[in-house]
């Protein structure tokens, strides 16, 4: 059975950045060896989004950005479900789960 691809989105501009990334690490854990395939795409404070492929650990350590990352964008393409990876191409997703912190409960910055 082929696995549904989920981008796990984390991190953003927030004030809650920090909470977001140790709420995404334990998602991101909870994710392996599940139907899931978790895609990792991080949101510096900045607002730069990223498709992280380094360790978990790094996620709610807060160092993810020294990490393996590739910069990335939503596709313009309502129609696809995916994102674009700079220098990569295409990456394409079943479903997102964002987990992102703000004064209310959710980030504004999606």
């Amino acid at each position: 059975m082929e696995k549904i691809k989920v981008a796990v989105l984390f991190g953003g501009q927030s004030t809650e950045h920090a909470v977001s990334l140790q709420s995404a690490c334990a998602v991101l854990h909870a994710m392996k060896g599940t139907r899931f395939e978790a895609v990792p795409v991080g949101i510096t404070r900045e607002g730069r989004w990223f498709w992280y492929r380094g360790p978990l650990d790094a996620v709610g350590e807060g160092v993810w950005e020294k990490e393996e990352c590739a910069p990335v964008t939503l596709t313009p393409d309502a129609s696809v479900h995916g994102l674009l990876v700079q220098g990569a191409g295409s990456l394409y997703l079943d479903a997102a789960f964002p987990v992102l912190h703000g004064k209310n409960g959710e980030d504004g910055t999606v």
